[in-house]
């Protein structure tokens, strides 16, 4: 356990006593993210919940025990909700809410250790999320292990075969200075003919780097590019695609995005430090030389 593991492990009596007429108790927990990243945490216990909501370690630890119960009750109060699990656990609902998703193939024993449904696709795992409503306006996802697969009655392939179907239906290729205008003005647009870059992920831009073992999803950037292409990682949730012709060095490229995950990227949230090499005809692979 962490130094701050074993602080906030001390802690958990003390709230609990403050949170007496609560619905939910508090436990410590370490949980484990992308390529290894563990982080302190309280889980929310309510025994009705079938979801329990898990408040990382943040500024407001160093609040006095009655300051964080009241923190507490209002996590509980936003995050908590209750999932229809006899619903969530049929296989036609696991067929038409699944997607995919990647991380990078360092991540294989941790997949094995959750018992999670992944295959190995150049230097990536692609894994798989099944998508949840959690309130009316918020979705949510969790890995899908054979145990889901198991009381769906749902095989690999067939799981597989769905959520690539799936996130075919959201598809999002914007141009980055688009992006950029909306975020920064419409002044930005005087730029546009400077950047032909375009940013690749689904609608809700969470996980949507699965993008880039989906054919279809290969296909609509090669027809947009309308050339072959650098595809970049910039993290397990969007892709950046920008034409060969546009870059003089491509392996300057990848030392450029090995830069950027080590100093701009959460680790939890790195994919890979590879560029990606896609055709006009679709065909992607690893880039290790000349376009």
């Amino acid at each position: 356990m962490s130094e701050m593991g074993i602080k906030m492990e001390s802690r958990v009596t003390r709230i609990n006593e403050a949170l007496q007429d609560a619905p939910f108790r508090v436990s410590y927990t370490l949980v484990k993210k992308n390529n290894g990243v563990e982080l302190d945490a309280y889980c929310l216990k309510d025994g009705d919940l079938s979801c329990s909501p898990t408040i990382y370690y943040g500024d407001w630890f160093q609040q006095s025990d009655d300051e964080i119960a009241e923190y507490l009750r209002q996590m509980y109060k936003e995050h908590a909700f209750r999932l229809d699990t006899e619903k969530i656990m049929t296989r036609d609902y696991v067929l038409a809410n699944v997607v995919p998703a990647v991380v990078g193939n360092g991540n294989k024993q941790d997949l094995d250790d959750q018992n999670v449904v992944y295959k190995e696709y150049l230097d990536m795992l692609v894994y798989y999320r099944l998508k949840v409503q959690v309130r009316d306006d918020q979705t949510g996802s969790a890995k899908v292990n054979t145990g889901i697969l198991a009381m769906a009655g749902v095989t690999e392939e067939e799981l597989d075969a769905a959520a690539f179907k799936n996130v075919a239906k959201d598809i999002q290729i914007v141009r980055m200075s688009d992006l950029l205008a909306d975020m920064l003005g419409d002044g930005f647009g005087l730029f546009e003919n400077e950047l032909p870059m375009y940013v690749i992920s689904n609608s809700e831009r969470a996980h949507g780097a699965g993008l880039i073992a989906c054919r279809d999803a290969l296909n609509s950037i090669a027809a947009v590019i309308g050339g072959d292409a650098f595809v970049i990682p910039s993290s397990v949730h969007e892709l950046i695609a920008v034409p060969t012709a546009m870059m003089a060095d491509g392996m300057e490229l990848a030392e450029t995005v090995a830069y950027v995950n080590e100093t701009q990227v959460t680790p939890e949230e790195r994919l890979t430090n590879s560029v990606y090499l896609l055709s006009e005809e679709g065909e992607i692979s690893i880039f290790e030389g000349e376009a």
